[in-house]
């Protein structure tokens, strides 16, 4: 939880014979209950006036300190010193203090009343008078500032609220991985925006269904809407890979454990069985507002351990959840859902070209690939990255060649690019299976030969000039090894699968 520049997440600062054994010791227990990085000082007797380097070094080391006034607080040179430290770092760093008001108002404090003003008079006959001033100057700034006073209320209740503030302070959600080029995801956005999220203050609970077919971008899209609104919510969480992480109910256990866990700041919830984290979860999340993010749902088994009902959850949650499968949705009565198609061939190709490219169009020596490969992957996204991938910028050179007979700089790409990317389309991972053909059950496999023939096509003896054209040759050769018995034939309208087999087609593809 503590970065590498904070060795402690939390310094807390108190009068030991005032609050050590009661408020501060019980605020102690809490936050380390939650993984709270914190630093207390457990010598029951300070001694001497300056504070031991030790002191200093943990609170320049702490991301925030929490400052606990008593009665007697001022009375504690320590205190003060550690008080004034405290307040140095804040003002020459990045350091956060939030004080806490126990048995005092914050104007005493702010002004050096009632017991503040008697203990710096004192202080005033044996220090100098500018020592006191700095001290005066520090509780006068840290009283300034936004934090708690107890007063009448509940102590324990008062913990409760400090912790889950601190939370937020020191430990903030994951960074979600969003791909620094996201195309195509725009218009399903805006409309769970209008939706689901118009009217962040609602207090109704919604569920949102994203589908469609694997690596189609059920995943990013759900990310980017929880990304987006993260902040807006007190108690988040996002489960992924529900569909492989889940099959069976001590798995979903594992999954009920882990939403619990980040929501409560805790690290070991007690659940045993799922029927118990079922239970558990709706007596916990029923009074919290709640962002949930339920990643790749496979059955109604997980819907029901995970999020059975809309009152699980308290007042203005959302439940966001991505599934292959449409009728899953309709089944838990979903209020919004979302069908994520292909891509069209303009987004295809602009999502292609940035991550074989880093551009939004392909260069001209590589149009003719790059609209084969689009084809190829009939606008599957997860397809798009990983041959963009395959095919990145790394593996292109530059030359200067004869080209119809003027001396050019060409882009070309290179030898160890088209191997692998052969691997990539080899027949090995092609999935054979049944589909309907021209009106006839026949068993096909993906027509790879289309990028085979665009490639053929590109790389014709002497194009890139002599030097290369041996290279390229022995290049396709091994390319065409892996197509021995690929036949071309037309499927359905259109070139490739149906859609009942493209998901199937595309198993390897979008899994590596």
């Amino acid at each position: 939880m503590a970065t590498a520049s904070h060795t402690y997440d939390v310094f807390l600062s108190f009068r030991g014979e005032d609050t050590r054994n009661n408020f501060t010791g019980h605020l102690f227990d809490s936050m380390k209950k939650r993984g709270i990085r914190i630093f207390m000082d457990e010598s029951n007797l300070k001694k001497g006036i300056e504070i031991a380097p030790t002191l200093a070094k943990a609170i320049e080391e702490s991301k925030l300190s929490l400052v606990v006034f008593s009665k007697n607080y001022a009375f504690s040179t320590w205190c003060l010193n550690e008080l004034e430290k405290i307040v140095e770092c804040m003002n020459s760093r990045d350091h956060i203090i939030k004080p806490i008001f126990l048995d005092v108002d914050p104007s005493e404090v702010r002004h050096q009343k009632e017991n503040f003003g008697k203990a710096l008079a004192k202080h005033e006959q044996k220090f100098k008078v500018e020592k006191v001033q700095r001290w005066r100057t520090a509780l006068t700034q840290v009283a300034n500032l936004n934090g708690w006073t107890i007063a009448n209320r509940s102590q324990s209740k008062v913990i409760k609220e400090i912790v889950r503030h601190i939370m937020v302070e020191v430990k903030p959600a994951p960074d979600i991985e969003i791909p620094d080029c996201v195309v195509g995801i725009d218009t399903h956005l805006s409309k769970i925006e209008s939706f689901s999220f118009s009217d962040i203050n609602s207090e109704e609970v919604q569920m949102i269904g994203i589908y469609g077919v694997q690596g189609i971008g059920k995943t990013i899209l759900a990310k980017k809407v929880y990304h987006d609104h993260k902040s807006d919510f007190e108690y988040k969480s996002l489960a992924e890979g529900i569909k492989h992480g889940a099959k069976e109910n001590y798995q979903i256990v594992e999954v009920q454990k882990a939403i619990l866990s980040e929501i409560l700041g805790e690290t070991d919830v007690p659940v045993y069985n799922a029927e118990e984290g079922a239970k558990v979860m709706e007596g916990v999340l029923s009074s919290k507002r709640v962002l949930l993010l339920l990643d790749d749902v496979d059955n109604g088994l997980q819907l029901e351990k995970l999020a059975r009902r809309c009152n699980w959850f308290g007042p203005g949650s959302r439940i966001i959840i991505t599934t292959r499968k449409e009728s899953l949705l309709r089944r838990h009565k979903v209020h919004f859902t979302c069908e994520i198609k292909a891509m069209d061939p303009i987004e295809a190709v602009q999502l292609f070209s940035w991550h074989a490219f880093k551009r939004n169009e392909p260069h001209q020596y590589s149009r003719e690939i790059t609209n084969a490969i689009v084809s190829y992957t009939k606008g599957i996204p997860s397809a798009l990255v990983k041959l963009g991938s395959v095919l990145s910028s790394k593996y292109v050179s530059y030359q200067h060649c004869e080209v119809d007979g003027e001396n050019k700089q060409v882009g070309e790409i290179i030898p160890s690019a088209l191997v692998k990317l052969g691997s990539v389309l080899s027949s090995k991972y092609v999935s054979y299976q049944h589909c309907e053909v021209d009106g006839e059950n026949k068993q096909v496999g993906e027509m790879r030969n289309l990028v085979w023939k665009k490639l053929n096509k590109m790389f014709k003896p002497g194009q890139w000039g002599a030097d290369s054209t041996g290279r390229l040759d022995k290049t396709l050769k091994h390319i065409s090894g892996y197509y021995p018995m690929m036949t071309p034939m037309r499927i359905s309208a259109g070139l490739g699968a149906s859609e009942g087999c493209l998901e199937a087609d595309f198993e390897y593809c979008c899994s590596i």
